[in-house]
């Protein structure tokens, strides 16, 4: 058969002729091709051929001959020449296997053509005028094609070598691979909870079909891909022909209707030694890949993808290393700065987040009933942590976080979202994002005290550099708590000596120095009213003593002291200078009437009974001085000596006074003080 659209060649001069010379050039293709594929590289080349695909060549090299023969223009002829180069570049093949197929066609030819009429030298000349053009217009292309590859090859190489930022590497890489002649998509998966999730893509409708395919790695007809095989050996696996390959089944459904696909090849990335990562590759050329050549290309790109990723990797886990050694240094400020245990652990876990380190960090610590209960958290979902029910004995499922508390040292899980050991977890830790966790204990005071957790999404996120600044931070925490908490002890003890310096041990009131740190301050506040300086003692007191005991005494000082205390009004001061004798300041008097209720109040609430230890009773009396301010116009230290020399007169008239105090210098209360002419302020 004559390929439609074929003008005469201008060396055939009948019909007759013509179907000879076309018939002649089908034997003369077939056995040029079966010689051909005698050639011993050749044969081994062939024999991984199914018989389909053999014929779909030999086929496909007659058509090409036969065009290129009957084909009268110049123009077309090229065009034919450079789509078979294109061709013969996508299958890899050879070019010395092209020269040898055009000679071996050229010698048949010459064979068939023997009976011809006209003189065989011009029909040989034209003949390997033609084949010549056309190996020289395929070996162009094909060189040009190969230039084109090495240069994108060259720039994949430098990007792998300079880009510092891994997720705009693996985008920019695959999206240059699709750019070599042949390559119609690619993707890069990381493995996840037994699935592959593509983290880069490139290529038409490759998007499209990884939505709607599940490529898994562990277990299942989906895990037997190519990806799947890839991941399980460690070894590159290709497909020659996806519509033929019976493992591919499962999507090749998918397939037909988004990229057409009809051959891949599937590199493990081996980063630092260990399988991180899977690099597909696809084309619409079936056994695209079975070219040793282009093999090796890609294997070479995956392991400079590798090494790639692992300097990457390097420099983020320094960089990773040189914050937490900056959170490490501020630690120390955290400490000299925080004045609570609880601003201490918030600040840290903020400071692990806010910097980049670490997706979540909390503290956390055993409840009442021993399940752990964050007391300081930040960062990504740590308001749900309180839905982690882990106890500090829980076993079963199994528990990083209990085992850490029972084991009492650090506990780390790179692949934590993946391990089937923590399955039941698995929808919590998928929510918190986790991929990667650590849990270090806090010791203080010389025991367990808490833990402390950070969690990252990255899987493989922890190394020996990490961890172990990560246990000097849990370590510096512990001690920073032990300071705090002996800074908290001294200075409950300074408070504590400070504020007994001040107060009577015994009543827990102010005593004689705090009364006179306070005298001139009510002094100076004192303006339009007036200030009442108070020296009182028990009446009967030593009877008490002598007849109960000193600890019956002391019982009486102290209900004496709650009953002043309850007696007097806010901002009134009560102090116990010493043995039965007591000061009393009362500010803000706008008239004697108000002097005299608190006052009566006082000794009222003295003489009430008071019940000994032993169930007895006694009752006892009080003599009050009182001086008052500013009418006597005397210093501090006056105003007391004046208040007592008024206790001093009132004892001494004890059984015969009308009032229950005695103004200093007996002076006649009614015109020291008297009624303002609108009702007062009732002060009391």
């Amino acid at each position: 058969m004559i390929p439609e659209g074929s003008s005469t060649p201008i060396f055939v001069e009948s019909e007759l002729q013509r179907a000879e010379f076309f018939a002649a050039i089908e034997e003369a293709s077939r056995r040029a091709f079966a010689e051909l594929c005698r050639e011993p590289e050749v044969a081994a080349y062939v024999a991984t051929l199914d018989s389909a695909t053999l014929e779909h060549m030999q086929a496909a090299q007659h058509r090409h001959f036969a065009r290129l023969l009957l084909e009268e223009d110049p123009v077309v002829r090229e065009e034919l020449s450079q789509k078979v180069g294109v061709v013969h570049h996508r299958l890899g093949l050879p070019a010395d296997w092209l020269v040898v197929a055009s000679g071996l066609f050229s010698a048949q030819l010459r064979r068939g053509l023997a009976a011809f009429a006209q003189p065989l030298p011009e029909l040989d000349q034209r003949i390997s005028q033609r084949l010549a053009s056309d190996l020289v217009v395929q070996l162009r292309g094909m060189r040009q094609l190969e230039a084109d590859e090495e240069q994108i090859i060259e720039r994949i190489d430098i990007l792998l070598l300079s880009e510092p930022d891994e997720r705009q590497l693996l985008r920019r890489m695959i999206n240059k691979i699709v750019l070599l002649p042949g390559v119609d998509g690619a993707w890069i998966g990381k493995p996840y909870a037994g699935q592959l999730q593509p983290i880069a893509i490139a290529g038409a409708q490759m998007a499209n079909y990884l939505e709607q395919v599940n490529i898994r790695i562990d277990a299942g007809p989906t895990a037997h891909g190519p990806m799947g095989r890839a991941w399980n050996t460690g070894q590159p696996v290709a497909v020659d022909d996806l519509e033929t390959d019976p493992l591919f089944l499962p999507w090749r459904e998918t397939l037909h209707n988004t990229g057409a696909w009809r051959s891949t090849i599937a590199c493990p990335v081996q980063v630092a030694g260990n399988l991180e990562a899977l690099f597909g590759v696809y084309s619409h050329t079936p056994r695209y890949f079975s070219a040793s050549s282009r093999r090796r290309t890609l294997m070479r790109l995956t392991r400079m993808l590798g090494i790639a990723l692992e300097k990457q990797d390097q420099r983020e886990r320094l960089e990773r290393s040189n914050r937490l050694y900056q959170t490490f240094l501020s630690q120390g400020d955290i400490i000299m700065r925080s004045r609570s245990a609880a601003t201490i652990l918030r600040q840290t876990c903020h400071r692990l987040v806010e910097n980049g380190l670490f997706s979540t960090a909390f503290v956390a610590q055993p409840d009442s009933h021993g399940y752990f209960v964050p007391i300081s958290a930040a960062g990504r979902n740590s308001d749900k942590l309180t839905r982690a029910r882990v106890h500090v004995d829980q076993r079963e499922p199994a528990s990083l976080l209990a085992t850490a508390w029972r084991e009492r040292r650090l506990q780390y899980h790179n692949h934590y979202r993946e391990d089937p050991k923590y399955q039941s977890l698995a929808s919590l830790i998928a929510e918190f994002g986790w991929s990667s966790l650590a849990i270090i204990p806090i010791q203080h005071q010389g025991d367990l005290w808490a833990v402390l957790c950070v969690a990252s999404s990255q899987p493989a996120y922890f190394d020996h550099t990490l961890l172990s600044a990560l246990a000097r931070t849990a370590k510096i925490l512990g001690f920073g708590l032990d300071e705090l908490a002996l800074k908290n002890q001294i200075e409950a003890e300074r408070e504590e000596q400070s504020w007994r310096a001040r107060h009577d041990a015994l009543t827990e009131l102010p005593n004689r120095a705090a009364y006179l740190a306070e005298l001139p301050k009510a002094l100076a506040r004192t303006e339009e009213c007036l200030l009442a300086v108070c020296m009182m003692d028990l009446d009967d007191f030593k009877p008490v003593n002598d007849q109960h005991g000193h600890a019956a005494g002391d019982l009486v000082l102290q209900v004496v002291a709650r009953r002043l205390r309850a007696a007097v009004r806010e901002g009134d001061l009560v102090a116990r200078f010493g043995g039965d004798e007591f000061a009393l300041l009362l500010g803000e008097l706008t008239s004697m009437a108000v002097l005299e209720r608190v006052l009566n109040r006082v000794q009222g609430a003295i003489r009430e009974k008071i019940v000994l230890a032993d169930g007895s009773e006694v009752q006892i009396d009080s003599s009050l001085g009182v001086t008052l301010y500013p009418l006597d116009d005397a210093p501090e230290e006056i105003l007391l000596r004046h208040a007592d020399q008024a206790l001093y007169a009132a004892k001494s008239t004890k059984g015969q006074r009308a009032k229950t105090f005695s103004l200093y210098d007996a002076i006649d209360d009614t015109v020291l003080l008297s009624e303002p002419p609108t009702a007062p302020r009732d002060a009391n």
